[in-house]
C-alpha cells in the first residue's frame, strides 16, 4: 500500500526542523552533565549518546502521531467536517469508524474507504494503541520507540473543539491535526519516557 503523497517529505522536514532545537538541548544537557561529573570524557560521551537518542525518539514519536492523526482526519473527509455543524458525539462516531478500519484486530472491516491510508510505519489496535513498527535505519534497529496511547475520544475531542477556529485557517485539515496534537494527554503520550536500549 502506498504512503500518502507528501507524508515522507513532511516527516523529513519535521526531523530537520526539530534538529536545530535538539542540538541546543543536547549541548545544554552535556554541559550540565560534564560539570556534575568533573568533565569525565567517558561519562560525557555516554550522556551525549543517551540524550541524543531520547531527543530522536521523542521526535519520531511526535512525527508518527502527527502522521497517524493526519491520516484519520483525511479519512473522515475534512470537507464534510467543514460543511456541517456536528456534535462531539457525531465526530466521535466518524473517528471510531476510521479507527475500526485501521485496527489490526479488525480483519473483516466493511469500510475500505481508507485502506490505502494505512502506513507500514505504524499499526493501530483498538481501543487506543498506536504501535510504531520500526525505527528509521539511521536511528538503529535496537531502539525501542514504544507505543503511543491515543484514543478515538481524544482525537474526536481535539477535532470538535477546533472546528470553528479552523474554519478560517488556510489549511483546515492541518489545523485540526495540530489541535489534536496540542491536547495535553496526547502531548504526555508523545513525551513519555521510553527506555533506551543501547545494545
Amino acid at each position: 500500500m502506498a504512503d500518502k503523497p507528501g507524508s515522507s517529505s513532511r516527516f523529513l522536514f519535521l526531523i530537520a526542523g526539530v534538529g536545530v532545537a535538539s542540538s541546543l538541548l543536547v549541548t545544554f544537557a552535556l554541559r550540565v552533565f560534564s560539570q556534575r561529573e568533573g568533565s569525565d570524557p567517558f561519562f560525557a560521551s555516554n550522556a551525549y549518546l543517551q540524550v541524543q537518542q531520547i531527543v530522536a525518539i521523542r521526535t519520531i514519536r511526535k512525527a508518527m502521531a502527527e502522521e497517524f492523526v493526519d491520516t484519520v482526519v483525511d479519512c473522515i473527509s475534512p470537507q464534510s467536517l467543514q460543511s456541517q455543524i456536528l456534535t462531539e458525539q457525531q465526530v466521535t462516531e466518524r473517528v471510531m469508524t476510521v479507527l475500526e478500519n485501521f485496527s489490526a484486530s479488525n480483519n473483516s472491516s466493511e469500510n475500505k474507504k481508507c485502506e490505502n491510508g494505512k502506513n507500514y510505519a505504524w499499526t493501530f489496535t483498538l481501543p487506543c494503541r498506536l504501535t510504531i513498527n520500526r525505527p528509521p535505519a539511521w536511528l538503529g534497529g535496537t531502539i525501542n520507540l514504544g507505543d503511543i496511547n491515543i484514543c478515538g475520544t481524544m482525537i474526536a475531542a481535539g477535532i470538535h473543539s477546533a472546528l470553528r477556529k479552523c474554519a478560517t485557517s488556510t489549511s483546515f485539515a492541518t489545523c485540526l491535526v495540530s489541535s489534536v496534537l496540542a491536547n495535553n494527554e496526547v502531548q504526555r503520550e508523545i513525551d513519555k519516557t521510553v527506555e533506551v536500549n543501547s545494545q
